[in-house]
């Protein structure tokens, strides 16, 4: 969905590229380009009419939520560019999954541009391709601090789990019996494992999800950044 994604803070017309002086109170605003899906039909969010990064993140968060819920019938977001609005509204449909319906509105005008339908998967695959992207950026040219605060807003907090590592973190592999090649990561996804009742994390990896899972006591919390994708 979003495509071409780059992270940066804006004083003014000064821009800054991530870096290890950011903290979790930096303002960090996120361009982009939106594939509507009619080829090389674009819009762009550039560094001069960019969004917040967190009003992206909350759309995705609503998004997923909305589509594994059975009560909520329909949502809608709104994306300002410059002069032009971009209306997504987001409805359940049984037969064909989760429709989404695009309009562009400028000013008083309002007009219908295209009509899709996802499965559950797809919609969560969109929020996934996100989180990989911005975390990537945040672990390679930031600090944990960083990654930490803008990871766990993709996620809903478990008051009843206790976790020993946060989204976001950088983390290095431990080797010993489950863990033969010593890595540096970001932990992009925690669960709990019912049958061997403990937790499990995947790590972001060179740009992907890892396939393995690591248990607690195959990972430690490292400062080390992670190693620039070519």
């Amino acid at each position: 969905m979003f495509d071409t994604i780059s992270l940066f803070t804006k004083t003014g017309n000064q821009v800054q590229e991530p870096n290890a002086s950011w903290t979790n109170q930096t303002t960090i605003h996120c361009a982009f380009e939106l594939n509507l899906g009619f080829g090389t039909d674009k819009v762009i969010w550039g560094t001069g009419n960019s969004l917040k990064l967190r009003k992206l993140i909350d759309f995705f968060v609503e998004l997923n939520k909305f589509a594994q819920s059975t009560e909520t019938p329909g949502i809608s977001f709104e994306f300002k560019n410059n002069d032009t609005v971009y209306l997504f509204s987001w409805t359940k449909d049984t037969n064909s999954g989760i429709q989404v319906k695009v309009y562009r509105k400028y000013y008083n005008s309002t007009t219908f541009i295209l009509q899709k339908a996802f499965g559950w998967e797809k919609i969560f695959r969109f929020k996934n391709d996100f989180l990989m992207t911005v975390i990537g950026i945040l672990s390679e040219k930031t600090n944990n601090e960083v990654s930490v605060a803008v990871g766990e807003l993709f996620f809903e907090k478990h008051s009843n789990m206790n976790y020993e590592f946060r989204i976001g973190q950088r983390v290095q592999t431990i080797i010993g019996q489950n863990v033969k090649t010593e890595r540096i990561g970001a932990v992009i996804d925690k669960s709990y494992h019912d049958k061997d009742q403990t937790t499990i994390y995947r790590l972001l990896i060179d740009g992907k999800i890892s396939a393995k899972r690591y248990f607690p006591a195959d990972l430690k919390l490292t400062d080390k950044t992670l190693p620039e994708r070519d």
